[in-house]
């Protein structure tokens, strides 16, 4: 692909975008934790889009003097026995776990293994949401309306069937989807600011 707005060959579509979005879970964290110094981040060690993600965060965190820990595992049990080893070396000075757009992010059992160590450790969960029937739960997702972002392939299948080329169709990227979970929120006694309220899509309370 030559770039977005020039994809070239016979490619066009609709995008994810992973690198934007996971900076703009990082910054919600920010709003609502501005004391923040040190995040875990786990992930499916060698997916494919794991890695943009990572060049878009860092230079972002390490410029707000954020250090990230990185937790590239494997399946739920790998993921376990890494926060074990964490807690065995004492080294649980975590500020606040941040997921990213891969499949360890949405997996149940892995889920269920971050919430209960967040919740042993008082270390809030962001950047994938889950409602768990559970006194722990996540604080925020930011990622896309997925019926919306079909939606957005529409006009460009018209495109083609009008007999444009897709090479020279540009790509479109889906808007971020914001759900905020303001009960936990509170729960943690942290505060988000009304701006950032203001522009969620969806707010539990």
């Amino acid at each position: 692909v030559n770039s977005v707005q020039e994809p070239g060959g016979n490619v066009t579509g609709v995008r994810y975008p992973g690198p934007d979005i996971a900076v703009l879970r990082y910054e919600l964290l920010r709003d609502l934790m501005p004391d923040l110094n040190r995040i875990l981040i786990p992930y499916q060690a060698g997916y494919p889009i794991v890695q943009s993600q990572l060049e878009a965060l860092y230079p972002v965190a390490e410029a707000d003097g954020v250090t990230i820990v990185e937790a590239p595992v494997n399946t739920p049990d790998e993921l376990a026995a890494f926060l074990q080893n964490l807690a065995e070396s004492g080294d649980t000075d975590i500020d606040a776990i941040l997921g990213l757009a891969e499949p360890m992010a949405v997996n149940p059992a892995a889920v269920a293994v971050l919430a209960a160590f967040g919740e042993e450790y008082a270390i809030p969960v962001s950047g994938l949401l889950y409602l768990a029937d559970s006194s722990y739960r996540s604080l925020f997702n930011v990622s896309v309306d997925m019926v919306k972002t079909g939606g957005l392939a529409a006009p460009l299948a018209h495109k083609i069937f009008q007999g444009i080329e897709p090479g020279t169709i540009p790509v479109v990227s889906a808007d971020p989807f914001m759900e905020i979970d303001y009960n936990m929120i509170q729960q943690l006694g942290l505060e988000l600011p009304e701006t950032v309220l203001a522009v969620a899509d969806v707010i539990y309370r």
